[in-house]
């Protein structure tokens, strides 16, 4: 059976999360476990039964309209990108309680530290080439990354580059 999640009972309810039971957010969005957190909120793998596909759901958890500009610009300018490196945003909103929350693809994978473990130069230059193409094209169209570092970015069991944040 699934739980209705309201305000802080998402914070609250984390440990739940750990242990992997499906939480129903709103009308929209199952989730189904938490896969990361950050100074702003935290990121949830989820389903979303609207268009019946798995997304990240990240989820704002700082008050106050500093914050809340910077989420909706975190949210809407890479919207505007389209580049194979750099995650699309699917949706964003206010949950009815006033969280934000914006969802976008989720890209099962490791950070860049991780992945590049044991690597040898060849491929650790590649995926640092493939990284500086996904940058230069969020600068290209204006969009500064405020925050790019190894835990921002994933790679896939392909050895895809992936930019996140």
């Amino acid at each position: 059976m699934k739980r209705r999640i309201r305000g802080a009972a998402l914070s609250r309810l984390a440990k739940d999360l750990d242990r992997g039971p499906e939480l129903l957010v709103d009308e929209r969005y199952d989730l189904v476990r938490r896969i990361g957190r950050g100074g702003m909120g935290e990121v949830f793998l989820a389903r979303d039964r609207k268009l019946d596909r798995t997304v990240a759901l990240k989820v704002l958890h700082v008050p106050g309209s500093r914050w809340r500009a910077r989420f909706e610009q975190e949210a809407s300018l890479p919207a505007r990108l389209r580049h194979p490196a750099i995650v699309p945003i699917h949706d964003f909103g206010t949950f009815p309680d006033g969280r934000l929350y914006c969802t976008m693809e989720y890209v099962p994978g490791r950070t860049l530290s991780e992945w590049a473990k044991g690597l040898d130069l060849s491929r650790r230059v590649a995926t640092l080439a493939a990284l500086c193409d996904a940058v230069a094209h969020a600068h290209e169209h204006g969009v500064l990354h405020r925050d790019l570092k190894p835990g921002n970015v994933l790679v896939d069991d392909y050895g895809h580059v992936y930019v996140l944040d």
